[in-house]
């Protein structure tokens, strides 16, 4: 298996920013985390065995256990990340980066002008042709959210984007 990875940008119609990831292994396991300028790597995971951690610089801590992803069910989250329009276009160690141009599986745009101060972006797995999970889950989302599906791996990757 090919190392997949997706970035999530913010714009505000005049710049990009790279502003989180998600990448999925050679072995299968998932990584995401946001990009923050100047600021060691904060990142989760969600490994083939179902065990999640959370790693910030060299520290590494088991947050939870799950289900084994070789015969993934149902939704399970990957983290949570919110973008402030303030920290994102401050120019001291802002929210992303400036997107350079490079190569990755899959991207989706914010367009973080529709938004009053904030935005929040959920990251799911979601089982492949599940979308009555994704249905009766989103209805708590209602309103100003959108919903951006990755079906090129599995299980799927599920953004959910609100205020």
């Amino acid at each position: 298996m090919k190392t997949k990875k997706f970035k999530i940008f913010a714009t505000d119609g005049k710049r990009i920013w790279k502003v989180f990831y998600i990448t999925k292994d050679k072995k299968g396991d998932f990584y995401c985390g946001p990009i923050i300028s100047g600021i060691e790597n904060i990142k989760l995971s969600y490994h083939v065995s179902g065990r999640r951690y959370i790693k910030s610089g060299n520290i590494s801590e088991e947050v939870q256990k799950l289900q084994k992803l070789d015969d993934f069910k149902g939704m399970e989250q990957l983290g949570l990340m919110r973008i402030t329009k303030e920290i994102l276009v401050r120019s001291i160690k802002p929210l992303g980066r400036i997107y350079e141009g490079k190569k990755f599986d899959g991207s989706a745009f914010i367009d973080i002008r529709k938004y009053k101060s904030h935005v929040i972006v959920i990251p799911f797995l979601l089982e492949p042709d599940n979308f009555g999970l994704l249905v009766d889950f989103t209805r708590t989302f209602a309103g100003n959210s959108q919903i951006i599906i990755f079906t090129e791996i599995k299980p799927w990757i599920v953004l959910i984007i609100y205020e």
